[in-house]
């Protein structure tokens, strides 16, 4: 039973998933598994994995339809057996070799913890930017008191910079995709607050790539108002059914979208019934229209 599942879903980007695997190659932790679930329509990730020696500890699965994102990174997670999970995305690695080892300690050292996170560099291939993404002292006592504000921004950042304990058995929702991994944060800390945090950038995120997910959901309407729907209704509506924050947030949302009635919200093809709030706020954005006019 290896003490860390490396779990990798992939689809094609042979560059970048050759970055991802020799960085797990130059770790000087080496009890782990690779488990890579490949959405590819050909034999090309293959290929390439059959150039690395991993000595036995790299199982590969050909996914027999495209899975797409989410339903690829939890096909991986299935196929896990190790203690932690540790999700690296193919277009994502490690930034020293000493990183895999400092994921590990932060939950080793910290068994009340199901949970744990770095700072990330972040790289942007298109406009060749780089930064780290460091919250700070303040926004992480924030996340430890309340999960939800992250809600308002993902403080946590890119799956690939978490690790998390297996026996937890959280998955990613497959209805999100734009929000995916807040919605699995909030979930996660909710069910346990206590998590660790490790400000050096352990992993290095690729962004600005033309397969990054990020770039068809960005600017998006239909999918921006219809997940942050989705996700208020799904872990907020019966705790904080008329918070101002998430109001004021909604009212700037609907404006920013030209958003003014449920009709609006209907032709997004939102197929559930939004939190009655957001219809009351529709309404006063109705009648001041109206007002105004």
């Amino acid at each position: 039973m290896p003490k860390v599942s490396i779990c990798i879903p992939t689809y094609q980007q042979l560059n970048f998933l050759e970055l991802t695997l020799n960085s797990i190659k130059a770790q000087d932790f080496v009890d782990y598994e690779i488990i890579i679930t490949d959405d590819t329509p050909d034999s090309s990730v293959l290929d390439l994995i059959k150039t690395f020696n991993f000595k036995g500890r790299l199982t590969y699965h050909k996914n027999k339809e495209t899975l797409g994102s989410p339903k690829n990174w939890n096909k991986a997670i299935s196929l896990a057996k190790g203690d932690y999970i540790k999700i690296l995305h193919h277009d994502d690695y490690f930034s020293h070799r000493t990183s895999l080892s400092k994921f590990v300690k932060m939950l080793d050292d910290h068994p009340e913890s199901d949970f744990g996170f770095s700072s990330a560099n972040a790289r942007n291939v298109e406009f060749g930017h780089n930064w780290i993404h460091k919250p700070s002292t303040k926004v992480i006592n924030q996340l430890v008191s309340n999960p939800l504000i992250l809600f308002f921004g993902n403080i946590i950042g890119p799956p690939s910079s978490t690790i998390y304990k297996r026996e937890s058995s959280f998955n990613y929702d497959e209805n999100l995709k734009w929000l995916v991994d807040i919605d699995f944060y909030i979930r996660f800390l909710k069910a346990n607050k206590l998590f660790q945090y490790n400000q050096e950038p352990l992993i290095t995120s690729i962004s600005g790539a033309k397969h990054n997910v990020t770039n068809n959901c960005i600017n998006n309407k239909e999918v921006e108002v219809k997940e942050y729907l989705y996700l208020y209704r799904k872990n907020y509506y019966w705790k904080l059914i008329f918070n101002l924050r998430f109001l004021l947030f909604f009212r700037s949302i609907f404006k920013i979208y030209n958003i003014q009635s449920k009709s609006d919200l209907k032709a997004l093809n939102i197929n559930f019934r939004p939190p009655l709030p957001i219809i009351f706020l529709l309404t006063l954005r109705k009648l001041i229209n109206v007002f105004q006019k």
